[in-house]
């Protein structure tokens, strides 16, 4: 079964609402079977190693944030 306050961290990381991971909005739209599998497995780790990965994951996004901020600043 998953964890509750790690699929809410999951959650603030990604910056969506826990239904997100479960819901689909397109019948067609496929599911991404290997990220599932991996936030199930984070699910496993002690809380020390998630959230190493939790500081990981938001090093990486606020990282896409500011070369995409600084991409858009350019082509204005």
């Amino acid at each position: 079964m998953a964890n509750p306050a790690a699929l809410e961290k999951l959650a603030k990381v990604f910056e969506v609402s826990i239904s997100e991971f479960f819901k689909s909005n397109e019948i067609n739209e496929e599911v991404n079977l290997p990220l599932l599998e991996k936030i199930k497995l984070i699910d496993t780790l002690g809380k020390d190693e998630q959230q190493a990965l939790f500081k990981m994951i938001d090093l990486a996004i606020a990282n896409k944030r500011m070369k995409d901020n600084l991409q858009n600043l350019i082509n204005q």
